[in-house]
């Protein structure tokens, strides 16, 4: 391994996968023998892996709140709006919500993920590889390939 990698795979594991080290002391307080305990990870993985939000097929990231928030503050139409037109814009977000919600009721579900052409096709190849490792049909090392190899394909595209 690349020695300049260590010191980013280190920070990576105490912060993010099995977390810090910390030299606890004796019942006198003297350092005799070094006793280390280790801490809580910052940042569990719970918090960060999609691995079974993808199995899932939810959102991975959180591009539909920023999508909602961009729509929102394009219908209020200016930075500073007063709290009655404020008002009445989240009055006319919650009626529009609401005849989705209708709509869904009669068997004609709002489509909440636009996805076309190859963020569908991402989203199906990511899924299909979560699954084959989960049912441990291929190894990580080739998972890790498999990932790699369709972000540079996406990239270039």
């Amino acid at each position: 391994m690349i020695n300049e990698a260590d010191d980013l795979l280190i920070y990576f594991e105490a912060y993010y996968v099995n977390g810090a080290y910390k030299r606890i002391k004796n019942a006198a307080g003297v350092n005799v023998n070094v006793r280390l305990r280790r801490l809580q990870p910052m940042f569990p993985p719970n918090t960060w892996n999609v691995h079974d939000t993808t199995l899932h097929g939810s959102h991975r990231t959180n591009n539909p709140t920023e999508g909602w928030n961009n729509r929102f503050a394009h219908l209020v139409g200016q930075k500073h709006p007063t709290i009655w037109k404020l008002i009445r814009k989240i009055k006319n977000e919650v009626a529009a919500d609401l005849a989705k919600l209708a709509l869904n009721d009669v068997g004609e579900p709002f489509n909440k993920r636009k996805q076309l052409g190859l963020t569908q096709t991402t989203e199906k190849i990511l899924k299909e590889l979560c699954t084959r490792i989960q049912n441990d049909e291929i190894n990580v090392e080739d998972f890790l390939k498999a990932i790699a190899h369709n972000i540079r394909k996406r990239c270039n595209d």
